[in-house]
């Protein structure tokens, strides 16, 4: 009998174990919920009346839910306050445009979010002035002719050792972490907008895989301490920014600047296609320029030159394309061109070096000129000189020949014909 109350007392202990663990989960409930800003006393997250489908509370209260939040086109006002301290939601979807959340202070300015952001709106772009934590592998992405803007200068966006998928978003503030980043941007250049990373994000420690669109950046310590930079085949890098270390594959495009401009690196492997626009001879204002303090390796790469803005080229200028800050020299040429070899654009011949500069930079010299001078005659280069310029300029003399000639020929053509 008393080994059977002893069982009987485990048993119930168990069961009680059991049911204390089980009753949160069963209580836990993914709810989506879509801001109305319908309380009619403010725009705070904190009032239930702002938002509906979750259950008459507002989003957060309940620390075993999960809050995806809808910011719709029909709501009453399209500025949500973050009022709230450490609130942590699902994921955020607009299917409405002009929102700007913001916060009402430094205490409340944090959002942490396991889903990610869709901004599936159309025409005006949507803004979020946060400081967002992820606390999972996400993507922030938005539609064709739409950009997500993140910031408005100051506030990071932390993604831990997280991946963060980007697409059509504007990030303002710095990234910090060391999970990946990785640009799938479709929309461009449909849109011509791409991912833009305006700020310095020394703190960011991890690889960034352009694998579709663009990525712009423009801060000159924009990816300074990455490992690693890829642009895939199809996808592009542009900007005025700092960066690492830098990779364009076969079929990727290096642009720098954004017509014209600079961009930095420590190092740069360009197998792709480097685009290089001209119509200045300043660098980073006139034409675009690499900037490489480590090295530099153009094997199997294809040069890809443009003459902006009626810009004509005239003899004796040149063009530091990639200037080397450091010591290594130049690695492998571009395909067809080999070290002096010569090439044709807009009317002008120019000469490439691989050891120009103070002897490890690329340049390109203009060895004539873009155009001839207006009647002179003169051939457009390249062109020989096969002689009509004469014939059409002494009529009367060439006439004279031809009559000379064609004597000659009809008294040979008499002397020579057959006796019958």
């Amino acid at each position: 009998m008393k080994k059977l109350l002893y069982f009987a007392s485990a048993v119930v202990l168990s069961l009680s174990s059991l049911l204390t663990f089980a009753m949160p989960l069963t209580q836990a409930a993914t709810l989506s919920c879509t801001w109305t800003d319908a309380s009619g006393s403010d725009s705070n997250f904190s009032t239930a009346g702002n938002w509906s489908g979750c259950g008459g509370v507002a989003p957060g209260t309940n620390g075993g839910d999960v809050y995806n939040l809808v910011f719709p086109g029909t709501a009453a006002g399209f500025s949500p306050v973050l009022n709230v301290s450490g609130l942590t939601i699902g994921s955020i979807t607009f299917t409405g445009g002009g929102y700007d959340i913001v916060t009402d202070s430094s205490n409340h300015s944090v959002l942490t979010i396991t889903g990610g952001i869709t901004d599936s709106s159309s025409g005006s772009s949507n803004e979020i002035d946060l400081n967002l934590v992820t606390s999972a592998s996400q993507a922030f992405t938005a539609g064709a002719n739409n950009q997500l803007v993140l910031g408005n200068g100051s506030e990071h966006v932390t993604i831990g050792s997280n991946n963060l998928t980007l697409g059509n978003v504007l990030v303002t503030g710095p990234i910090i972490g060391s999970g990946n980043l990785i640009i799938n941007d479709p929309n461009y250049p449909g849109d011509n907008n791409g991912v833009d990373l305006q700020a310095a994000s020394p703190g960011y420690t991890g690889t960034v895989q352009i694998n579709v669109g663009a990525l712009f950046v423009d801060d000159p310590d924009s990816l300074s301490a990455a490992i690693q930079i890829t642009v895939a085949s199809g996808a592009l890098l542009k900007g005025n920014g700092g960066l690492s270390n830098v990779t364009i594959q076969s079929g990727g495009t290096v642009a720098p600047g954004n017509s014209p401009g600079c961009l930095s690196a420590n190092n740069f492997t360009i197998t792709g296609t480097y685009l290089s626009e001209v119509q200045g001879l300043n660098a980073c204002t006139g034409y675009d320029q690499l900037q490489v303090s480590g090295t530099a390796n153009v094997t199997n790469a294809t040069l890809q030159l443009s003459l902006l803005n009626g810009f004509t080229p005239t003899i004796g200028q040149s063009f530091t394309i990639l200037n080397n800050t450091g010591s290594n020299p130049v690695t492998g040429t571009f395909n067809g061109l080999a070290e002096g070899a010569t090439f044709s654009l807009g009317g002008a011949t120019f000469q490439i070096s691989y050891v120009g500069g103070d002897g490890n930079d690329i340049v390109l010299t203009v060895i004539n000129p873009a155009t001839a001078a207006s009647g002179s005659g003169a051939n457009a280069p390249g062109t020989p000189n096969t002689g009509f310029g004469l014939v059409a300029g002494r009529p009367a003399t060439v006439l004279a020949v031809t009559m000379l000639a064609a004597s000659i020929l009809l008294g040979l053509a008499r002397r020579l014909k057959p006796v019958k």
